[in-house]
């Protein structure tokens, strides 16, 4: 059986005009539902946060150099050159009318594979082996200790060096079946 809810405290309208939700909630020892009806209650609105505010609260006024300087600059370059946040770095770029240079994208290697992809596809077994491999890892023809040659006897599949057997094996074991193309044009 639910508890019943506290009453209104007498003094809760006079307090509350003034006061944030935080602070009615720590004098009346209350939760923030409980302050929440109450407020409905009382027809109390929470008071706006402009008069939250602190008294002497100003914003960092725009740089007379920002304009010229800014644009050459990334987002991170600009946080280090004024020392402040990013917050205020767009406001700056918003009233000066500039934008920030890009950041350099960032390529993650692991995935690519050494190979040039454009070359004619391997249209052997084990090459539709390797074609299906690639959904999991990067793999590509190398020479027996695993350096990259297009026309290498050899598979590199992650960190292993594979025969066109073992690589065939792997691809099966993975789901592969070479003959599913038959399946789909009958």
């Amino acid at each position: 059986m639910p508890r019943a809810p506290k009453p209104c405290p007498p003094d809760f309208a006079q307090r509350a005009n003034a006061a944030s939700s935080k602070a009615l909630r720590e004098y009346y020892n209350a939760s923030g539902e409980m302050i929440a009806a109450w407020r409905r209650e009382t027809n109390t609105p929470p008071p706006s946060s402009s008069s939250r505010r602190s008294v002497g609260f100003k914003q960092r006024p725009l740089p007379e150099d920002f304009a010229e300087r800014a644009p050459g600059m990334t987002m991170n370059e600009a946080r280090h050159c004024w020392r402040t946040d990013t917050n205020v770095l767009m406001r700056w770029a918003f009233q000066a009318g500039i934008r920030f240079r890009p950041t350099r994208k960032v390529i993650n290697r692991a995935n690519l594979d050494p190979v040039d992809r454009d070359s004619a596809r391997d249209m052997s077994r084990a090459g539709q082996a390797a074609h299906y491999l690639r959904k999991f890892s990067r793999v590509f023809r190398c020479d027996s200790v695993g350096n990259p040659l297009p026309d290498g006897a050899y598979w590199m599949r992650g960190r292993a060096v594979l025969t066109d057997d073992e690589l065939i094996e792997r691809a099966i074991y993975k789901g592969w079946d070479e003959n599913a193309w038959k399946r789909c044009a009958a």
